[in-house]
């Protein structure tokens, strides 16, 4: 049976600064101490467009798997900022297409014109699963032999960083990976997917909405259940987005995770990094060696909207 494996994480590079610098006026300030009481430390601020992150990323997961830009045939992107696009260039351009000329132009330049693009923005924060899915169904099928998966986003200078419900900080980042069928030395063979069915919290805040997030996580556990069978109490390491713990437990504790299973070793230092911060964090443990070989890894990507689990097995 094809497999396919992930591996070579790497980041963009911005500025780090205080979690208080996120803090527009006095009213944020119980909402910026409970996330520092939480392990918020910092967060990432990038004036660069996002298609130079992306560019930045790539070139460094390329440089740290040994792979040459010309060996990549296919780039899968996940990205909500397809509005953070060159104000100079073509003006009269809708910003999404200028966005789009704009990333193409920048793989172009580092050797990635060879590399079929795919773009994927509709689950928000959660994009993650969908474009490692589709990254290593490409792989299984043979359709790509050599993926780089990219999760970027930038938060735009109209909207604050701090989340509407103190969920947290939003970074500017970069975050990229190869998918590949060959078994690295270091990385992770890639397993089954459990996109969820779309649900809306009321307000956006699914500790709010208790009813309708306890019907969708209790649907994906049964699936989790129905295509893995066994619960997350039988995983080795779970990895969550970088979120408030109180904000996400209602869904990790309908889910069966132990609360000391739930990684978010990245929070310190990016804050949330929309649908990059889970793989930040996965190139943590990968780098300790915390993932020893056959262990179990299980992904909650996660946004206002929706939960897509992926299950993901050490090397």
């Amino acid at each position: 049976m094809p497999e396919s494996f992930l591996s070579a994480i790497a980041l963009s590079r911005g500025r780090s600064r205080p979690l208080r610098d996120a803090m527009r006026d006095s009213a944020d300030a119980v909402a910026i101490n409970a996330l520092l009481a939480d392990d918020f430390h910092s967060y990432i601020d990038d004036e660069r467009h996002t298609s130079e992150l992306i560019a930045e990323a790539a070139l460094a997961t390329l440089d740290r798997g040994g792979v040459r830009p010309q060996s990549v045939d296919a780039v899968v992107i996940a990205t909500e900022s397809a509005w953070d696009a060159p104000s100079s260039q073509s003006p009269e351009l809708p910003g999404t297409t200028r966005f789009r000329n704009d990333l193409l132009s920048r793989l172009e330049s580092i050797g990635l014109d060879k590399a079929h693009p795919y773009g994927l923005g509709m689950a928000s924060c959660a994009d993650l699963v969908p474009a490692l899915m589709l990254a290593a169904h490409a792989v299984n099928a043979g359709v790509h032999s050599t993926v780089l998966l990219v999760a970027a986003d930038r938060q735009p200078r109209s909207l604050p960083r701090l989340m509407k419900n103190g969920g947290g900080v939003y970074s500017d980042i970069a975050v990229a990976a190869l998918v590949t069928a060959l078994q690295p030395t270091v990385g992770v063979r890639i397993g089954t997917f459990i996109p969820s069915a779309r649900f809306a919290a009321k307000g956006g805040e699914p500790a709010a909405d208790i009813a309708t997030t306890l019907f969708a996580v209790r649907e994906l556990r049964g699936r989790l259940l129905e295509r893995m069978g066994y619960l997350p109490t039988a995983v080795d390491h779970v990895i969550a987005g970088n979120f408030l713990r109180s904000s996400l437990s209602v869904v990790t504790d309908t889910l069966g995770c132990r609360d000391r299973l739930v990684r978010m070793d990245s929070k310190p230092h990016i804050a949330h990094g929309h649908a990059a911060d889970v793989l930040a964090t996965l190139r943590l443990l990968l780098q300790e060696r915390e993932i020893g070989a056959g262990q179990s890894v299980l992904i909650i990507n996660s946004s206002m909207q929706m939960w897509n689990l992926a299950c993901l097995h050490g090397v």
